[in-house]
């Protein structure tokens, strides 16, 4: 699908963070305690990345961030068990080493499988592309307030199933209230407050909410409005995001599901944005 990117240029900074901060405390650690602490560093920071990997699967049930933290915390396991007198000579490894080595490579084309084939990534911003997509007119601007957007036909069981199956593909990360399913699509990149913030202000952000009744509203934030080119017109944007998802849910519950992921791959966005 070809179509004019509504969206700015991905700038978002945030993925660079962590391997920065670790190569960073392994140059400090090389120049001060030399190469063998050097190493551990960079191990000991793979623990705790692995860490964030486990409660990104557990928050989102993505099975990739289970990969992802098993390769961290096996990776991480060769650097820190790595023998000193190897990293002094350059040895034959020992045989434990060597198979951990093995799992990590294993885990590794692993992953990169499953960011090539998009299993791995946020997939916020082409929620935020096809809900602009047929919007021409820029003749308002934002305005603070959720919009009602339509109304779905389907149970309380089906709104919930649907709500789960786009986490667990990382569209969209879920609230469940009294009345209703508030799902915040993520964009690549900004997940970290959503994943990891402790009494996030999810309301605050960008969601759409399916009530058990079936009614649909919608609410953007003023920050994901202005990362648009234009000041699009916001009741238009609002009714667009509201489309997309009744008809995900709509292709959901005929047990067409792998269509929503299809029509999200068709804008071809990059894998790291």
């Amino acid at each position: 699908m070809y179509f004019l990117r509504k969206l700015k240029p991905d700038r978002n900074v945030a993925k660079f963070i962590p391997p920065l901060v670790i190569w960073t405390l392994f140059i400090i650690t090389l120049i001060f305690f030399g190469l063998n602490a050097a190493i551990r560093v960079i191990g000991f920071g793979m623990v705790v990345i692995s860490i964030f990997s486990i409660i990104g699967f557990l928050r989102t049930s993505n099975f990739g961030h289970l990969v992802s933290a098993l390769y961290m915390v096996s990776i991480s396991i060769f650097v820190i068990t790595l023998p000193v007198e190897y990293l002094n000579s350059g040895g034959k490894l020992p045989p434990y080493s060597q198979l951990n080595a093995f799992i990590s490579i294993f885990l590794l084309v692993w992953i990169v499988i499953l960011l090539f084939t998009r299993k791995i990534k946020w997939r916020g911003r082409e929620v935020f592309e096809l809900a602009a997509f047929n919007i021409e007119d820029v003749s308002d601007g934002y305005t603070s307030r959720p919009h009602p957007s339509g109304k779905i036909d389907g149970t309380k069981t089906q709104i919930l199933q649907f709500a789960e199956f786009l986490k667990k593909n990382l569209v969209i990360l879920t609230y469940i209230e009294q009345s209703r399913v508030i799902m915040s699509p993520i964009i690549q990149g900004k997940e970290h407050g959503f994943l990891y913030q402790p009494n996030f202000d999810y309301l605050s952000k960008s969601w759409i909410s399916f009530d058990f009744e079936g009614n649909v509203a919608v609410n953007i934030s003023r920050e994901d409005y202005l990362n648009y080119q234009e000041n699009l017109s916001f009741d238009q944007l609002c009714e667009g995001m509201g489309k997309v998802f009744i008809d995900f849910f709509e292709m959901y519950k005929k047990g067409e599901g792998i269509r929503v992921i299809d029509k999200l791959n068709s804008l071809k966005i990059g894998i790291f944005s």
